[in-house]
């Protein structure tokens, strides 16, 4: 016996309103919403469920049609999509420097082809931009969702040639792939797992394994009272993930079983006849869910060119009102563009077909002209301006080497590798210390030394601790690097060590953002400004008696001011008035107060160690900083290539600090 599961259900809709509620507040930075992000994931399973569904009952009548659909899903998705992606290109090219709009106009054509995701899983280096800066990060789940739909079809219609009891091992087989692609994603490759479709499609596939389970079990329309009770574990599921998972959850992996368990629950026991189902129906959830996916299109471009139009943290308040924005435009883009196309279902499929792919076509040429447009207008800023933007030469040689801590060669660098003295310092530290290479490299041509580099990004070079927050210690292995830096300092025989990065990442919050890179003394310890403290002052102390054991001078070089802004968006605003340009240069950098404010921790702990015999700290804010600001840059010149790290001609300021250095012996 079987049923027709694709009618229509208010508490899916409902459901809808929780994820994509999620999604936004968690977007707006609202931190109760720390785990927002698997809003996204309660999304894939409600699609695998009702596009598995819709696929099941076709089949099941005979009244299925590829073409019919792709018709659907074109008049479902593209309407709206095209509709904010064309409504984004004004604001870009008014808010965003050349920089930010070619990024933006090739995202704008990865969207039409739904390929985001290939295009931002190949662009998520440590330098790249951050979602902040990018309107249209989020088109990447509507690709995958697209690319699932593009083959789940064809697959389901072989096994109905084949045999019809044969669906769910096939989905299921899919599935723990799927799963075990994500597993080794996020461990070893981060940024792309996020976005892969390999990597997420077990998502769908758990909503679609949820359709055929519901199909071949028609008693779950009974409101048997076990029914309520796992619908409500269920929701209990999602919301206990959206409020205690953060970024530092691994996404997708294991974890986020949990949401999306939870939302299979949900559509499986969670009907109508339960008090979930009349929970989830109630008629504003139901509301919020019908207008979800214009919701969800606004959010991400309103979030943006806020942040980009203030150049200041936004207020709860003012994200409040965006978020109040976001479901107004939501609202009328689902009243005057989803329905009216959504009932355009007289028009034959192969009309529809063809005026998707014009859409589809017309939306990669405007891309094609607004990225050829970014790349020939000229920017405001000099050229001495925009070379500081561009990702040090040296990075990929020096920086992030996966592996590094058990690969047998190249898992360092060479500091004046032109040099034929024997190396005799060793630079340790995250990408601050990357940051300085080429700074290293001039003052120890001068010094008449060489000298070898290793870092990680995020990676503190301190004894007996270990990163509790960063996703890629599988071929990042922060506390085993530090072990095989002292071994290879002892077995060569070097007597100088340089620890440089970025300090308060592992002490402080930034701007009320979770910034924090925590510590921890053991891999279990729980997360918190205190614990990382802790771990830092007694790594301090482990690193500080073991290189002075080995008779080796330590010196530490302390961060360097952390801007309130980024740099490429200071300068375009900056050069939009020549004759104000230092000025407003002042008035965009980071206040001296500010800066002590954030090293005050770490300052004190080094503090301590500068009169210690062995040891030298070296502060760079002479550099930088007078009694007011810590300058940014001059006009034709940027110290920073974004908030955090300095660019090349940054660098050079510290070469004469760091000759002398190299040339004194303590």
């Amino acid at each position: 016996m079987t049923r027709r599961i694709s009618a229509y259900r208010p508490e899916i809709d409902g459901l809808r309103a929780v994820a994509v509620g999620s999604v936004i507040l968690f977007h707006a930075g609202f931190g109760s919403f720390s785990g927002g992000f698997v809003g996204v994931d309660v999304f894939f399973v409600i699609s695998g469920f009702l596009i598995t569904g819709i696929l099941i009952d076709e089949h099941d009548r005979g009244t299925f049609s590829f073409a019919s659909f792709y018709a659907r899903r074109a008049r479902r998705i593209l309407p709206a999509l095209a509709f904010v992606l064309l409504a984004c290109i004004p604001p870009t090219l008014l808010l965003m420097i050349p920089s930010q709009s070619l990024d933006f106009f090739r995202a704008l054509i990865a969207a039409a082809l739904f390929g985001s995701n290939v295009l931002h899983a190949q662009t998520t280096g440590y330098f790249d931009a951050p979602a902040e800066e990018r309107p249209i990060l989020h088109t990447w789940s509507l690709s995958v969702e697209e690319q699932y739909y593009f083959l789940l079809p064809l697959l389901l219609s072989l096994c109905w040639r084949w045999s019809r009891r044969h669906v769910g091992p096939v989905l299921g087989l899919l599935a723990l792939a799927s799963l075990a692609a994500s597993e080794y994603g996020w461990r070893y490759h981060p940024g792309p797992n996020f976005f892969s479709s390999p990597s997420r499609v077990w998502e769908l596939l758990m909503g679609s394994l949820a359709a055929v389970f519901c199909q071949t079990r028609p008693a779950l329309t009974r409101n048997a009272p076990v029914h309520s009770w796992l619908a409500a574990a269920g929701l209990g599921c999602i919301v206990g993930s959206v409020l205690f998972f953060d970024r530092q959850t691994p996404t997708p992996s294991v974890w986020i079983l949990i949401p999306t368990a939870g939302t299979a629950l949900v559509l499986l026991y969670g009907n109508g006849s339960t008090w979930i189902g009349q929970l989830l129906a109630q008629r504003w959830l139901v509301f919020v869910g019908l207008i979800s996916y214009s919701a969800y299109l606004w959010h991400q471009p309103i979030l943006v060119f806020a942040r980009l139009y203030s150049l200041q943290p936004l207020s709860e308040q003012s994200r409040a009102v965006l978020v109040l924005l976001t479901l107004g435009l939501a609202y009328l883009t689902w009243k005057f563009i989803e329905q009216p196309f959504r009932a355009m279902n007289k028009l034959s499929n192969q009309r529809t077909l063809c005026a998707a792919l014009a859409c589809s076509l017309g939306l990669t040429l405007v891309g094609i002209a607004g990225s050829a447009y970014s790349s020939s207008v000229g920017a405001r800023v000099p050229a001495s301006v925009q070379r500081a933007f561009l990702v040090p030469a040296r990075t990929g040689e020096c920086l992030d080497v996966p592996f590094a801590h058990n690969k047998k060669t190249g898992w360092y660098c060479n500091i004046n590798p032109a040099g034929a003295q024997k190396p005799s310092f060793f630079v340790f530290g995250d990408s601050h210390g990357l940051q300085l290479v080429s700074a290293f490299d001039a003052a120890a041509a001068a010094a008449g030394r060489t000298g070898q580099f290793a870092g990680f990004s995020g990676c503190i070079p301190f004894l007996g601790v270990y990163p509790l927050t960063r996703q890629d210690q599988a071929t990042n292995d922060c506390h085993a690097l530090n072990l095989r830096v002292l071994a290879h300092v002892k077995a060569q025989g070097f007597k100088e060590v340089i620890l440089v990065a970025k300090w308060s990442y592992y002490t402080d919050l930034w701007n009320g953002t979770t910034y924090l890179n925590a510590l921890g003394l053991e891999k279990s310890d729980q997360v918190s400004i205190e614990q990382s403290r802790k771990a830092f002052e007694k790594g301090l102390r482990t690193t500080t008696e073991a290189y002075r054991r080995l008779g080796v001078t330590l010196n530490v070089i302390e961060q360097v001011p952390q801007q309130l802004h980024s740099p490429a968006a200071v300068f375009d605003l900056v050069w939009a008035d020549p004759m104000r340009a230092e000025q407003r240069l002042k008035e965009l950098s980071v206040p001296i107060a500010k800066h002590q404010s954030l090293q005050a921790f770490s300052r004190a702990m080094f503090k301590n160690y500068s009169q210690v015999p062995g040891v030298r700290i070296i502060r760079l804010d002479p550099l930088f900083c007078d009694q007011r600001v810590c300058a940014i840059g001059t006009p034709d010149t940027s110290y920073y290539q974004d908030p955090s790290h300095l660019s090349q001609d940054g660098a050079a300021r510290a070469i004469p600090i760091l000759t002398k250095l190299l040339t004194t012996r303590s």
